[in-house]
């Protein structure tokens, strides 16, 4: 008797395996793109996805094969009318935010000694590093602000 009824799951279970194997449709949706589904409709065609888990790629291009154009879009270099102002302001804004934090990181920096600082040399090791932060902070938005005023500014940096 439960023979008969493992035998008969089994059976079931088996019949159940060429369903899971039903025809694929690769259809093209309004805007072009290919859609697969197990329903045919309208711009579908019958296709074949090979087994489950074994897909292949199309083979890699040689370094030889590569074209030098993008398909990527290309930012202009030199932003035109407001939208290059607002792009400006953006990263000036963004560049004085991170100029702010490190002044303040360093501020405090200096207020705090930690345990393993115990030699003033490793203190002097850290704040030189807040203050290389701050350096590198202050010349970004000094370039930032050369570029946006159409030149170079040499400002000496603020402790």
């Amino acid at each position: 008797m439960k023979n008969t009824l493992l035998l008969g799951t089994a059976a079931l279970i088996l019949a159940t395996l060429p369903a899971a194997a039903d025809t694929i449709y690769a259809c093209k949706d309004s805007s072009g793109r290919t859609v697969y589904s197990q329903n045919a409709g309208k711009h579908c065609q019958k296709t074949e996805i090979g087994k489950i888990g074994i897909y292949s790629n199309s083979p890699a291009q040689s370094s030889g094969q590569l074209s030098n154009t993008s398909t990527a879009p290309q930012e202009p270099t030199h932003p035109q009318g407001s939208q290059g102002t607002q792009e400006d302001q953006a990263k000036l804004k963004a560049a004085q935010q991170e100029l702010d934090a490190a002044k303040k990181a360093l501020a405090e920096g200096r207020q705090i000694r930690y345990g393993h600082e115990r030699n003033y040399v490793r203190y002097q090791e850290r704040i030189q590093k807040l203050e290389d932060a701050v350096q590198k902070a202050q010349n970004k938005l000094n370039g930032l602000n050369g570029a946006s005023d159409g030149h170079s500014s040499a400002r000496p940096p603020q402790h």
